[in-house]
């Protein structure tokens, strides 16, 4: 669009340089050529500020969709954390050797090595991201239209 708007501009231009040499055009013809150039320059500097605006909210938009990209991936990042003691457990227990056989044979052995070390561990975990302000990333979205974005962390400082 800028390009044709800038290639009639250019026409308007040569076009009112033949009527102020031309001798024989009324000057109402003259400054009305004048009028249309003006307006065609007008027409071309809202043009560019439309750009301009349109630019700025492309902008916008690619930085609110990175702070929410990185909003889903903090979450996913406490979630694998905190399912990772059930991970250990569940592939410690999977295995099928003779040594787990032998040795982990009474319920006491696997209520301590599958329930509460895992839940120990899980424990651990998560007091430690609540204390480091990692939690806040669980919360929910505000509501939509709201303009404010949740944030991702949270000061450790009382």
């Amino acid at each position: 669009m800028r390009r044709a708007l800038g290639e009639y501009a250019d026409a308007v231009t040569d076009t009112n340089e033949a009527f102020e040499t031309d001798a024989t055009r009324p000057p109402v013809a003259t400054r009305l050529a004048r009028v249309h150039a003006s307006s065609v320059d007008a027409a071309l500097g809202a043009l560019a500020v439309v750009r301009d605006e349109v630019s700025n909210a492309m902008e916008l938009h690619r930085s609110l969709t990175t702070a929410r990209q990185g909003l889903v991936i903090n979450r996913l990042t406490v979630i694998s954390a905190l399912l990772l003691p059930l991970t250990f457990v569940t592939g410690f227990f999977g295995m099928n050797f003779g040594w787990l056989d032998e040795h982990i044979a009474s319920s006491a052995s696997f209520w301590l090595l599958g329930v509460l070390i895992p839940v120990g561990v899980a424990t651990v975990v998560l007091l430690t991201m609540w204390r480091a302000g990692w939690l806040v990333v669980l919360q929910r979205d505000p509501a939509p239209g709201s303009g404010t974005i949740a944030p991702t962390v949270r000061s450790s400082d009382p």
